[in-house]
């Protein structure tokens, strides 16, 4: 009896661990991380410059960068990149320079980099009295489809802004003038080309 008990046990071990095995690594998202020499130089653009690593799993099919500006009272896609993930791809890495007239958007992997710059983000900072803005500033993971917050930055005139977290919904915050950039990773190929 004592034989049959350990020899079930050990097969619903094995199913366990078999299972644990084979959940998918889930999609994350967290600033890059760098050594103490390059943490150094980048220091005096931090202010302007963020980098986030993506981490992808096998789900993983498309990447979407979008930059969002509030203008006439609303919030609009300034433009975007994308393109297929490519095959194999654990992790993506992209850089973003952000400020309030301008943005540029990189894509770094092993063979170099791939940009789209804005040399306007199509919403007026200079009217506004208080610019605020928040990256994404630890690890956070997301599901297939989901916008992510890299960063937003909202321009207020007076109005009281609650104390809340801008990289979860942005758009719900009062402003006169903002820009944001998102990310969404899609689980079908792309339709169209890169812009």
């Amino acid at each position: 009896m004592k034989r049959w008990a350990g020899i079930l046990l050990a097969a619903a071990l094995s199913i366990a661990c078999c299972a644990c095995s084979m959940q998918k690594p889930e999609l994350s998202v967290a600033p890059s991380s760098f050594s103490r020499e390059t943490t150094e130089v980048l220091r005096p653009f931090q202010s302007e410059l963020q980098f986030v690593d993506l981490k992808l799993n096998e789900d993983a099919k498309q990447w979407k960068i979008s930059l969002w500006s509030y203008r006439d009272g609303e919030w609009k896609e300034q433009g975007k990149m994308f393109e297929k993930v490519k095959q194999k791809s654990e992790s993506l890495r992209i850089a973003i320079r952000l400020t309030t007239k301008e943005c540029d958007l990189y894509l770094i992997d092993e063979n170099g980099f791939s940009k789209a710059s804005y040399s306007s983000i199509g919403t007026n900072f200079e009217q506004t009295q208080t610019v605020i803005d928040q990256r994404i500033e630890q690890k956070t993971p997301f599901a297939i489809g989901e916008e992510v917050t890299l960063w937003a930055k909202l321009g207020v005139d007076g109005q009281q802004i609650e104390a809340g977290d801008l990289t979860k919904d942005f758009r719900s915050c009062p402003c006169t003038a903002g820009a944001a950039v998102t990310v969404t990773i899609l689980d079908e190929e792309p339709q169209e080309q890169q812009e």
